[in-house]
């Protein structure tokens, strides 16, 4: 997404013949507000600010704008979170996309089957471009093919394909330089006209996947949508402005990947198979490990106790975990819990009334059985290397869940800090991230291979282990 700034006329829809002229000024980091010459409406005092869902403009170059879901910031500044470039929306029930584009940080790295081969006038291949400026060869050939879209993914709503878009070098009377680009483009082409905030959650949905894979903050950096049109489109695909987090190039990020696109293209249909299908189920443990992944402001116990809950709750949503099946609990053993609370002896209505909301809860595995659960699932080849005993870990985790919850003096020796919160806090991303392969249908096997390839996990195992040798050099 790039910077924009744009002198246009602005309208409500409602009163498309009072216009005032302004700025839309945008960039990725602050969003995009509108600096206008007058009022769109008249305020009943100065000091009044309004939010309108839709305002409408028209930019001195004749493009059609959008913005949507705005607040005055003050009598001449409007905030809008979201801007479409491109086309007049009297309201977001208009918005119905056919097809869209999204491009997103990291994308590049994890889908990419080719890149550029360099080759010298003498047939040498080159690494990089690195070059003997006094014996520079005549010669250079650049050989990029392209191959053409693949489809990822295709269900009765729609297809998602995988697109390489190539572009050419610019053409100069005297040529300087040459350079050639090429991005990866996730498109989604829908059946039918689907609303905007459907293709919102997919396009979130995809984001995470691609998060999950290259293991870390991943972010819609491009984002277009086509809608049906009665009239042809001097600009088919509208451009989505919305404040977006700044790419980060990393060299290296496509080696600490957990795994990318050449390692599953033979069963992508089958991974997003499974991550579309469960997307309801997982949508809470994914925002809880979001936390740990993308909100990194050093409030270390908040991603502790996010990512004990994003297990939790995956544990809850996929495993159940309980003691007896929830009719035979009911029926049988509440009715017996209950009547054996004590009638009188001073035991008032209220506390009756807070012993049976707990005993509701009974039948509920707690935090230390679902941890060893999901540990014994995993298996001691994956738990090799980071965790000792699952027994002792899952003690530790719940000591410390409870301590930063009631911050009970009798658990604070018991539980982690400092720097061993941190690696509690790790390990238990690592332990969901590798339960997320499973939910998405890799074999045991298949996932014990990815972790031990992985070079980022394995740099954390190094370090758990580096730390724990500390420990025991100083008791």
């Amino acid at each position: 997404m790039q910077s924009y700034d744009s002198r246009g006329s602005w309208f409500l829809p409602g009163t498309p013949d009072r216009v005032v002229r302004g700025i839309l000024k945008y960039s990725p980091a602050t969003g995009a507000e509108l600096v206008i010459d007058g009022l769109l409406e008249d305020l009943d005092s100065p000091l009044e600010l309004r939010r309108y869902d839709t305002i409408l403009g028209t930019m001195d170059d004749g493009t059609e704008v959008t913005l949507y879901d705005t607040f005055m910031a003050s009598v001449d500044t409007i905030v809008a979170n979201q801007v479409f470039l491109g086309h007049h929306f009297r309201g977001r029930d208009e918005i119905r996309c056919l097809k869209i584009r999204a491009e997103y940080t990291h994308l590049n790295e994890w889908a990419l089957l080719v890149g550029h081969d360099i080759w010298t006038g003498e047939q040498t291949r080159l690494s990089g471009i690195e070059v003997d400026y006094h014996q520079a060869p005549t010669e250079y050939r650049v050989l990029l093919t392209v191959p053409h879209h693949e489809v990822l993914y295709q269900s009765n709503r729609f297809t998602a394909y995988l697109e390489i878009v190539c572009t050419p070098p610019s053409l100069r009377a005297v040529q300087t330089d040459a350079t050639v680009k090429q991005r990866a483009v996730i498109r989604l082409v829908f059946t039918d006209p689907t609303a905007l905030d459907e293709c919102d959650r997919l396009v979130v949905q995809i984001r995470d996947f691609v998060a999950l894979a290259s293991i870390r903050p991943v972010h819609v950096s491009s984002l277009q949508i086509m809608v049906p049109s009665e009239k042809p489109a001097s600009r088919p695909w509208i451009d989505v402005l919305r404040a977006a987090a700044s790419p980060v190039e990393d060299n290296k990020a496509r080696h600490r990947m957990l795994f990318y696109y050449s390692q599953v293209r033979s069963r992508i249909s089958d991974l997003l198979d499974q991550w579309f299908g469960k997307a309801e189920l997982l949508e809470p443990v994914r925002a809880l490990h979001s936390v740990m992944t993308y909100d990194r402001a050093g409030y270390l116990e908040l991603e502790f106790i996010s990512i004990v809950q994003a297990l939790e709750s995956y544990h809850r949503r996929f495993r159940q975990g309980r003691y007896v099946d929830d009719v035979v609990y009911s029926n049988h053993v509440l009715p017996a819990l209950v009547g054996a609370i004590p009638i009188g002896n001073g035991i008032s209505s209220e506390f009756r009334d807070t012993l049976k909301g707990r005993m509701r809860h009974l039948n509920e595995y707690s935090l230390k059985k679902r941890i060893k659960h999901i540990l014994d699932e995993l298996g001691a080849d994956l738990c090799e290397g980071f965790i000792d005993s699952p027994k002792a870990f899952a003690q530790k985790v719940a000591d410390t869940r409870n301590y930063l919850t009631h911050y009970s003096p009798g658990l604070k020796d018991s539980s982690a800090t400092r720097s061993r919160l941190l690696v509690l806090a790790l390990k238990l991303k690592i332990i969901l991230e590798l339960c997320l392969l499973g939910e998405l249908g890799l074999t045991h096997d298949k996932i014990v291979g990815l972790f031990r390839e992985c070079s980022k996990y394995q740099m954390s195992l190094k370090w758990f282990r580096e730390l724990d040798a500390d420990s025991r050099a100083q008791q």
